[in-house]
């Protein structure tokens, strides 16, 4: 009886994590503009927005000075993979524990990053304290997919049925014709 005590108090000490170790995950979603907290549903974008990741529900129990945030933007049909990492201190958080970030090359005028399809956010958080030396007080991640539609023009839909109505009245015409 002993030892089945000893074996659970020693696994209930080895469940409680330390001092640098991952705490409990942050929430990520997607956003359609900086500072905004309404979650996009199905985290779908047509082609000319702007993805934002939004990282909230960061462990701020351990007073962090600053972060050190990591981003991988990964396309899956082009394996395109784009990675960021950015300083961000406490006091530049407008809101307590949240932050956003869009892919900085997403827009670029000469070597944009912009694509159609699924796309995967991958992010990583660690929280630093600094009193003479650096000192790790947290690190996690996080990650979730969106997707970028492309919307045809209005234009390009309106030939496309202007064409298909016509090849539909000339076929007609002409099975009209043969039968009269």
């Amino acid at each position: 009886m002993k030892n089945i005590v000893i074996g659970l108090l020693i696994c209930v000490l080895l469940s409680i994590p330390a001092g640098a170790e991952a705490q409990e995950e942050f929430e990520l979603g997607m956003v359609y503009e900086q500072d905004s907290s309404f979650n996009v549903p199905g985290w779908t974008y047509e082609y000319d927005e702007t993805p934002w990741v939004h990282l909230y529900n960061l462990p701020m129990d351990t007073n962090p000075d600053f972060f050190l945030i990591r981003y991988g933007w990964q396309h899956y049909a082009s394996n395109t993979w784009e990675e960021e990492e950015e300083f961000v201190e406490f006091c530049e958080m407008p809101y307590y524990g949240e932050w956003w970030k869009s892919p900085e090359r997403w827009d670029d005028p000469i070597n944009p990053i912009r694509q159609s399809g699924a796309w995967w956010v991958d992010v990583s958080v660690s929280g630093f304290s600094y009193s003479g030396e650096m000192e790790l007080l947290f690190s996690v991640e996080n990650s979730t997919e969106f997707d970028v539609n492309v919307a045809p023009e209005p234009v390009s839909s309106v030939l496309f049925v202007i064409g298909g109505a016509s090849l539909v009245f000339f076929r007609y015409r002409k099975k009209k014709s043969r039968k009269g």
